[in-house]
């Protein structure tokens, strides 16, 4: 499952860069993978994956967006860190900022309110597919339950 999610993140990444003025092809096509992730993600709880094997698979997805945005923050307070980090971090999470430029302007404590967003999303990306891997797999083994208990099997 790690590999499937890498690999469509990379061709994600890759038709991103490919429709760069096209504005609503990025959002279609990030919108796509989200629901494919999302999928694939229901799709390993209803199949029984064990939650430290989705976490894993989750956070090896994100790992490089969550290391980049960490640099990018503590390159904030130590200005000889150099501007690489936020440049990583913006090209790690390119496909994605045609959606984020939906959210009004703005800005908190001197950056701009995107850039919280953005260094906040690898973190928000983990959250929601555990959380849609653990309701998903919590709702399969109630319906299970459920199910054999209408049909008097004890489980013996």
């Amino acid at each position: 499952m790690t590999a499937r999610l890498c690999w469509t993140y990379l061709m994600l990444l890759i038709s991103s860069f490919l429709a760069m003025d096209r504005v609503v092809w990025q959002r279609l096509l990030v919108s796509m993978w989200l629901a494919y992730v999302l999928l694939l993600f229901v799709q390993s709880a209803r199949r029984g994956l064990s939650m430290r094997r989705a976490v894993a698979a989750s956070a090896a997805l994100n790992f490089p967006g969550m290391v980049m945005a960490g640099a990018s923050v503590c390159s904030l307070w130590v200005p000889s860190a150099g501007g690489w980090a936020p440049g990583a971090l913006e090209f790690w999470l390119h496909p994605f900022i045609p959606l984020l430029e939906l959210l009004p302007p703005g800005t908190m404590a001197g950056t701009s309110d995107l850039y919280d967003v953005v260094c906040l999303l690898p973190f928000l990306l983990l959250g929601v597919t555990v959380g849609v891997w653990f309701l998903t797999f919590q709702l399969s083994h109630n319906d299970a339950g459920r199910s054999s208990r209408a049909s008097g099997d004890d489980g013996y």
